[in-house]
């Protein structure tokens, strides 16, 4: 089931890489570990990559610096096979697509809680406190998963002026939309 929801991942569903953090929990394990095995140094790094998210301004610089905490504890952790998952999650985030869903999902109001919950988890993981930073980041990954299941279910904008077509979708109907015409 695992190799499945990986090879899911690597096609590049969004909504799998939601159920592949789900169901994996590397993200948690990762922040359980990090405060027992960083370094003071990645400590540091945490702090920095902290506030540089904190202090972006732009889609782009949330999303690099997003990525590159993200990555450092992961990194911090120390286990192998857990920042191979991480880096596979990392690059399906990349995609285009999947940007623009956690954009959208991302209100002022909400990137400030973000901001907040990742001052948690880093100064949890600098207080050596592991099961303090597994549930800081439980709280984050969950929020953040909250608000993209609600980007990506809810409708689409409304591309007609308010108005629905009523028309019945038939067999040719269905030809012209595959071939836009």
């Amino acid at each position: 089931r695992r190799l499945q929801v990986a090879v899911q991942v690597v096609e590049g569903q969004q909504l799998d890489v939601l159920v592949a953090g789900r169901l994996l929990g590397a993200g948690l394990l990762l922040a359980r570990l990090a405060p027992v095995r960083a370094t003071n140094g990645d400590i540091e790094r945490h702090l920095r990559l902290a506030e540089k998210t904190a202090s972006s301004s732009d889609a782009d610089g949330r999303e690099l610096w997003d990525s590159a905490l993200h990555r450092t504890i992961a990194g911090a952790a120390g286990n192998c096979l857990l920042l191979a998952i991480f880096d596979m999650v990392d690059r399906i985030r990349q995609d285009t697509a999947w940007r623009l869903l956690r954009e959208r999902a991302r209100s002022g109001e909400r990137q400030q809680i973000y901001v907040g919950q990742h001052r948690r988890v880093v100064a949890a993981i600098g207080q050596r406190e592991a099961p303090a930073a597994e549930h800081a980041m439980r709280e984050h990954l969950e929020l953040v998963r909250e608000g993209l299941l609600k980007v990506m279910t809810s409708p689409l904008p409304d591309r007609l002026g308010g108005q629905i077509s009523e028309t019945p979708v038939t067999t040719n109907t269905k030809k012209e939309m595959r071939h836009g015409t």
